[in-house]
């Protein structure tokens, strides 16, 4: 009686199970045919910036570039770039699309800023975008363009450009290779006072790409980071910094380092006097690399 059953019903089970494979195969199995599958935590934007904010400050006629580095954590459709309005008329970039990308990729962007003789000064804010059709690739990269009265000045020894107040005398090279001085209009050097400059501009090699700690604690001729009352660390537009408040010598300063490609830079605001203007922290804040 049993092996009868088992004759009936062992055709229906093989039918079964042969009806739903097919079923799995044609509908329900997943397709690779096409393309990966983005794969990404909840919560975790699919690509991300470095640096994750471009902040540049120009006086009228002026321009400056800079790069910005994507990596894609997961996989992102074609895409084109876009800046908001605000941006438009001040900034340019290269390349302006990208294919679709794999988790893992990554795509660097030159941004390109100019400012037109005449503009006033001013301040503007906007994000540029990765978009596909409708959608934003989160997360936005926010620059930020400052707008100010001053003079861009370019230290090609030093590798770096900055921004000098309006009406300030600058010179190169006072303080070694590489040096920059600031002085207001209502001041001059004295060489009999140790004076040449309100704010100052040194820069020491760097030939291993130091960290700064690790610079100050092997190369440095003075460990700021002992020396000083605090330190602060810092980005400006992706480069290491470090604000040391109250650093004792002939005159109490506060120093700014930067690490620079194979060197480091040392703004100095000698006395602290540019402390409560923003004049110093305006100067440190303009500094672009010149490669």
């Amino acid at each position: 009686m049993l092996k009868k059953t088992m004759k009936r019903v062992f055709p229906l089970v093989l039918v079964a199970a042969v009806a739903f494979g097919l079923v799995w195969v044609f509908f329900l199995a997943p397709s690779f045919e096409s393309g990966p599958v983005a794969m990404t935590q909840p919560g975790v934007p699919p690509i991300s910036w470095e640096p994750d904010h471009l902040v540049v400050i120009l006086p009228p006629g002026e321009f400056a570039k800079l790069t910005s580095t994507i990596t894609i954590r997961s996989l992102i459709p074609a895409t084109i770039l876009e800046l908001v309005p605000s941006l438009e008329a001040y900034v340019s970039l290269a390349p302006s699309s990208l294919p679709a990308l794999p988790g893992g990729a990554m795509q660097t962007f030159i941004v390109s800023l100019s400012v037109p003789l005449g503009a006033p000064p001013r301040t503007i804010d906007g994000t540029l975008h990765l978009r596909s059709g409708a959608e934003t690739i989160a997360r936005p990269l926010p620059i930020t363009l400052h707008i100010v009265d001053g003079e861009l000045l370019t230290n090609d020894s030093g590798g770096y450009s900055l921004v000098t107040p309006k009406d300030w005398n600058s010179s190169q090279g006072v303080l070694g290779l590489g040096s920059t001085t600031l002085t207001p209009p209502d001041k001059a050097p004295d060489p009999d006072l140790e004076y040449v400059g309100d704010i100052v501009v040194e820069v020491s090699p760097n030939p291993g790409d130091l960290s700064l700690s690790d610079f100050y604690q092997q190369a440095g001729q003075v460990n700021l980071f002992l020396v000083a009352q605090n330190s602060i660390p810092f980005q400006i537009n992706g480069l290491e910094a470090v604000r040391f408040a109250d650093v004792p010598g002939h005159l109490p300063s506060t120093i700014v380092s930067v690490a620079l490609d194979d060197q480091v830079l040392e703004f100095t605001d000698v006395n602290q006097s540019h402390q409560q203007d923003g004049i110093f922290d305006q100067t440190v804040a303009s500094l672009l690399p010149v490669r």
